[in-house]
This record gives C-alpha cells, structure tokens and sequence, in this order.
C-alpha cells in the first residue's frame, strides 16, 4: 500500500513537468529568436558598428520631463531590420526582424518584443512589468503562420485586476505588431 502511494506520488509529480514541454513550434520560435540575439550582438559589438543589418532607433522624453498622470516617461525604440536577398526598386525595404521597446513609468518598468521570421511575420510576442522589487506581469504569445499556437503568463495575484493582456489578446497584438511594421517601412523614405 505505501509503495503504491509513492508510485502514485512520484507519477503525480511528474506530470506537470511532462505537460509542461514545449511544442515543436515553440521551440523552432525559441531557436530563431536566440540565434537571431546572437545576431544583434555581433551588430553591437561590431568594429565601427557595421555588421549589415539596420537598426533604426526613437527616444521619447530623453530629458525626464514629467507627464501628467504619469510622472516620468521615457521609452526607447529599436527597429532591427534585415537586408532583403534581392533588393532592388521593387523590393527595395528590409524585412523587419526585431522591435525592442523599453520604457519607463514612474516606478515601473516594461519591456516589450515583437520578434518577426525572416519572412516579416510575427512570430512571438513579449512583455513585461516590473517595479523596483518584483515582476509583476510577463506575457508571451508565439505565433505560427499567423495563427496564436502557444501562450503562457505570469501575473502577480496582486496585479490580477490591472492584467495587460490575456491569451484573447492576440489579434490586438497581431494588429500592433502591423502597425509597427508600417512605421518601419516609412522610416526607408
């Protein structure tokens, strides 16, 4: 009976890990975005910052101005693009790869990515809030052939009712990751 138990025991313990694996798609994502990272800090450390990939890059509140109802505000815009294989006058834009979004909201912080493959669709999506001592939200959509197939968060109980997203938000960000692609391609004027 107490061997029986802790069969019972050790099999319901490894459940949660066996469900936890990820997809196959998820982890193709995962490898793309890491390989892609390691891209963008070749580009950084670069001699002379030449590494063939473009960066394009906004700053918004760079001196501290406070905002009304908000306090300080600042946030920081990075625009990784590729060069396209055949570009010329009709193809003529890079392919948006990576938009990295920091900003600052008086005492917390967020950090957002849209990560594009190398055909310029979306393919994961992440966010996340932090105060001074704690992470208070992390979200993360990954996306296949514009289709949501995977979708995991982390929400402290105390920022439950404030949440930013849930898993039915993935066509409004669907929809911002176009718009940032549109303001992309306009900044190749």
């Amino acid at each position: 009976m107490k061997v029986s138990m802790i069969v019972c025991m050790l099999v319901l313990l490894g459940l949660p890990r066996a469900y936890a694996q990820d997809s196959p798609a998820v982890l193709e994502i995962r490898a793309a975005y890491n390989a892609f990272n390691d891209v963008i800090r070749q580009c950084e450390d670069a001699p002379d910052n030449f590494c063939g990939y473009y960066l394009n890059s906004s700053q918004v509140n760079v001196h501290n101005g406070p905002w009304r109802a908000v306090g300080i505000y600042q946030s920081d815009e990075r625009f990784w693009g590729q060069p396209q294989e055949n570009e010329g006058i009709d193809n003529d834009k890079p392919v948006l790869r990576k938009v990295e979004i920091q900003s600052v909201r008086s005492a917390r912080q967020e950090v957002e990515e849209f990560f594009f493959d190398e055909a310029g669709k979306l393919s994961f999506y992440f966010f996340k809030m932090e105060s001074e001592d704690r992470t208070l939200q992390e979200y993360r959509f990954y996306f296949k052939a514009g289709k949501l197939v995977d979708y995991k968060e982390k929400v402290d109980p105390a920022e439950l009712q404030y949440q930013n997203y849930h898993k039915a938000d993935f066509e409004a960000i669907s929809k911002d990751a176009q718009r940032l692609i549109a303001a992309y391609r306009a900044s190749f004027r």
